[in-house]
């Protein structure tokens, strides 16, 4: 069991980063102008990244991988508690 909960949080460093550095990335069009050629619309594409909706959707998933992180050590603390009050008796 312990074993299981050092290789789970190995696995949860590792994708956390990696999770993290793909959520800046965002594909974006290498054209200047969008519409048709008479069109006077400029392309904004760090407005385009910012408001991305699969950029917004991982950062959402991020933010709920990371509560769930915390109430897992919340966890493992309070079972730590508990080993520790078990030994003094």
């Amino acid at each position: 069991m312990l074993d299981d909960i050092n290789t789970l949080s190995d696995s949860t460093k590792d994708l956390v980063a990696l999770a993290t550095a793909r959520s800046e990335e965002v594909t974006q069009s290498t054209a200047s102008w969008e519409g048709g050629g008479k069109s006077s619309t400029i392309s904004d594409p760090t407005a385009n990244a910012a408001l991305d909706p699969r950029r917004a959707k991982r950062k959402a998933q991020i933010k709920k991988a990371r509560q769930e992180i915390k109430a897992a050590r919340t966890a493992l603390q309070t079972a730590l508690s508990a080993l520790t009050a078990a030994t003094q008796h």
